[in-house]
C-alpha cells in the first residue's frame, strides 16, 4: 500500500493537491497516466523517466518547487561568464560539459548523466572553455567534461564520454583526497561520499590479509623469543661454568706455588741440622 500525490505540469490550470492510495489494482494505471509521482512509502520516491531517489524536501510547497526544477532541462546552458556566475558556486561542485564542436553521442550520453545524478550535482553546457570561472586559460578543442570543485586541483577534465566512464569519473573525482570529519557542515556531503565509494570488498580482503599476516607475525615473534630465552639461558651457564673453571685454576696455581716454597724450607732446613753436625 502506498500514498500518493500527483502533479501534472501539462495542465497548469488544475488546481489543488490530489492523495491517492494505491494497491495492485490501481499502480499501473496511475503510474502511466501521470509525468510525475511521488510515492510515500517510508521515503518519498520520484517516479521521472526512471526511478529514483527523492531528495528534496518533504513539505507540500518544497515538493512543488522540486519537480518544477526536475522538468527543467538537465543541464543549463552556459552563453557569458555572467551565467557561469550565477550557476557555479565556491563550495559546490559543479560539472560543465564543453563542447566546441557539438557531437550527438558525447552530448547525449552528458545530458543523460545529468540527468542521472542531477539530485547530486548542478549541470551547465557551454561551446567555450574561457568563460568557465576555472581553467579558462586552456584552450579545449575536442568535447571534454570539466568538474570544478573546491578542493584538490580546483577542477578535472575528462575526454572519455562513454557512460560508465562518466560515471565513475564524477564518482572519484568528487571525493576530496584528505576529507576532515569535524563538525563543519561544509565537510560532511564529502565524508558520506567517501563512505559511500568505499571498496568495502577490498577493505576487508585487506584487513583480512593483515590479519592474517600480523598473526604469522605474532607466532615468528613468539618462537623467536623461545629460542633466544634458550639461548641466553646457555649463555649465563657457560659464563659461570667459565668463571668456576678460572677459580679453580687460579687456586690449583696459588696452591702450587705456596707447597713449592714449603718443600724449599724444608730442604733448607735439613741442610742447616746436617752441617750442624758436621761441624759437631
Amino acid at each position: 500500500m502506498a500514498r500518493v500525490s500527483t502533479l501534472n505540469f501539462a495542465s497548469q490550470s488544475r488546481q489543488g493537491e490530489h492523495v491517492l492510495t494505491l494497491d495492485h489494482s490501481n499502480f499501473t494505471d496511475t503510474v502511466s497516466e501521470h509525468n510525475y509521482i511521488v510515492f510515500e512509502f517510508y521515503a518519498p520516491r520520484l517516479f521521472l523517466e526512471n526511478i529514483q531517489e527523492y531528495k528534496g524536501p518533504r513539505k507540500a510547497d518544497g515538493i512543488v518547487t522540486y519537480l518544477e526544477e526536475q522538468n527543467s532541462p538537465a543541464s543549463a546552458e552556459i552563453k557569458s561568464v555572467e551565467d557561469a556566475a550565477n550557476l557555479f558556486g565556491e563550495d559546490n561542485i559543479f560539472i560543465v560539459g564543453i563542447f566546441p564542436e557539438l557531437i550527438r553521442e558525447e552530448f547525449d550520453n552528458f545530458t543523460g548523466l545529468a540527468k542521472k545524478l542531477r539530485s547530486d550535482y548542478d549541470f551547465g553546457h557551454t561551446l567555450d572553455a574561457k568563460i568557465l570561472p576555472r581553467g579558462g586559460e586552456s584552450s579545449v578543442d575536442r568535447p571534454t567534461v570539466r568538474l570544478l570543485k573546491p578542493f584538490d586541483e580546483l577542477f578535472v577534465d575528462l575526454q572519455d564520454f562513454h557512460v560508465d566512464a562518466l560515471e565513475k569519473f564524477v564518482e572519484e573525482a568528487s571525493v576530496p583526497i584528505v576529507t576532515l570529519f569535524n563538525k563543519d557542515p561544509s565537510n560532511h556531503p564529502f565524508v558520506i561520499m567517501d563512505i559511500y565509494s568505499m571498496n568495502f570488498d577490498a577493505l576487508m580482503d585487506e584487513l583480512t590479509f593483515r590479519t592474517d599476516s600480523g598473526l604469522k607475525f605474532g607466532w615468528f615473534f613468539l618462537v623467536y623469543l623461545i629460542f633466544y630465552f634458550i639461548g641466553f639461558a646457555f649463555f649465563c651457564v657457560e659464563s659461570l661454568l667459565s668463571i668456576w673453571v678460572i677459580q679453580q685454576v687460579d687456586m690449583y696455581f696459588r696452591g702450587s706455588g705456596k707447597a713449592a716454597e714449603m718443600k724449599r724450607d724444608a730442604a733448607r732446613g735439613t741442610m742447616r741440622a746436617a752441617l750442624t753436625l758436621i761441624k759437631c
